[in-house]
């Protein structure tokens, strides 16, 4: 199974590496193909850089650990072919997903909460290990 994360999970991930996101992190790691798309690395510098500037060391050891299959973003996106997201940055995320043909989708954000789709699933973390851990 093909697992993606979304920016706000390798966040939480990065910052409290005993917390339970970290520890689903690591367990999608160690029983799926754990997914990475271009546009999250992008956002996770950029909120490293702009919120936890005192905190790079330990986004630099938390990339070291991550084992991931990059998946590219597409630079324009044609949202006639998306289900609608609440939130437009969210855009390219979803449209990453769907064509790497990813599984799941796991996402802390609210506005993903709401988009109707077949594939991927979108999931929580705390779902997705109810469902798949």
């Amino acid at each position: 199974m093909r697992v993606m994360v979304d920016t706000n999970i390798l966040v939480s991930a990065a910052l409290f590496p005993n917390g339970s996101v970290s520890a689903t992190l690591k367990e999608i790691m160690s029983r799926y193909d754990l997914c990475v798309c271009t546009f999250s690395l992008e956002e996770l510098f950029i909120v490293f850089g702009r919120k936890f500037k005192n905190k790079r060391g330990d986004l630099d050891e938390f990339l070291r650990e991550l084992s991931f299959d990059l998946v590219y973003s597409p630079l324009e996106i044609e949202k006639n072919r998306i289900p609608p997201v609440r939130d437009e940055k969210d855009y390219p995320i979803l449209a990453s997903a769907m064509d790497a043909d990813i599984d799941v989708l796991v996402s802390g954000d609210k506005d993903f909460s709401c988009v109707d789709c077949e594939r991927p699933e979108i999931l929580t973390p705390s779902r997705f290990r109810d469902l798949y851990l």
